[in-house]
C-alpha cells in the first residue's frame, strides 16, 4: 500500500458501503471470504466486523503467510472452499481475466456471492493505469460478457457503475496530467468528507448503467455445473 491507509478514505468507504449493502441483502450464513489482491485486507475486515466469519486475504506482495485474528494472509489461496469472493480491482491486472475468474468460480461453493470491481472506460486511461500495471479498463457490458462466458449458473444480482458523479472531474484530471503515478492519495479531511457525501448521493442511483469511474458486479453462483 506504500504507506497509504484506506481507513476512512472516501474511495474505500464508498466502495465498501455498496458491497456491505448487497451482502446484507443476500448473505445467508457467516462468510468464508476469499479476497484476491487484498492489499491491507480492508474490505475483508469491514465484512468480518459486521457479519463475523473468516477470510483468506491473498496478495503476491505479502512476504510470508501469517494469521491475524480471523484473517489469514497468504501469497496463494489456502481456503479449500469459500462463500464470498472479493475481486476488487483485480481483473484489470491480468492479461487473461476470464481465465482467472473461471478458476475462482470453479472452486467456490454453491450459493457463493462474488463481488467484482474494475476500472471503467478506456477513455479514462492514463498514467494512473500504466503506473498500476493495468491491461485495460472495462465497460459494464464487457465485464458482464466475461461472466456470461464463464457460466450460466452465475446470476447477476446487481450491475452498475460507481463514482458516476466524479466522472467529469476524473476525465479532465486524467487528460490534463501526464504523470505515471497513482491518483488515489490521502485527501484533505474536509475534501474527504465532501467526497464521502457525494458518493452517498451517487449510491441512490443503484441501477446506473450509463457511466462511472468503476464498474461493479454482485453475483451469485446458483449452481455447480462444472
Amino acid at each position: 500500500m506504500g504507506g497509504f491507509s484506506p481507513e476512512g478514505h472516501w474511495y474505500y468507504e464508498a466502495k465498501s458501503s455498496v458491497i456491505l449493502k448487497d451482502l446484507k441483502k443476500n448473505l445467508q450464513q457467516p462468510p468464508k471470504i476469499l479476497d484476491l489482491g487484498a492489499g491491507s485486507g480492508y474490505f475483508s475486515r469491514k465484512i468480518i466486523d459486521l457479519f463475523g466469519g473468516n477470510a483468506n486475504c491473498v496478495d503476491i506482495n505479502y512476504s510470508s503467510e501469517y494469521k491475524l485474528d480471523s484473517i489469514t494472509y497468504s501469497r496463494t489461496p489456502v481456503l479449500s472452499s469459500y462463500n464470498v469472493v472479493l475481486l476488487l480491482d483485480v481483473l484489470e491486472h491480468v492479461e487473461n481475466p476470464r481465465e482467472l475468474f473461471e478458476e475462482v468460480v470453479t472452486k467456490a461453493e454453491q450459493g457463493c456471492l462474488i463481488f467484482v470491481t474494475v476500472p471503467a472506460f478506456m477513455q479514462l486511461w492514463s498514467g494512473h493505469d500504466e503506473f498500476l500495471g493495468h491491461f485495460k479498463r472495462f465497460r459494464l457490458t464487457e465485464i458482464r460478457s466475461l461472466v456470461e462466458e464463464v457460466g450460466s449458473d452465475l446470476k447477476v444480482l446487481r450491475g452498475r457503475y460507481l463514482f458516476s458523479s466524479l466522472f467529469p472531474i476524473v476525465f479532465l484530471q486524467r487528460k490534463l496530467s501526464k504523470k505515471k503515478e497513482s491518483y488515489l492519495k490521502p485527501a484533505n479531511p474536509i475534501l474527504n468528507q465532501l467526497l464521502i457525501i457525494v458518493c452517498r448521493i451517487d449510491h441512490w442511483f443503484s441501477r446506473n448503467s450509463l457511466f462511472g469511474v468503476s464498474a461493479y458486479l454482485a453475483l451469485k453462483l446458483v449452481g455447480k455445473k462444472r
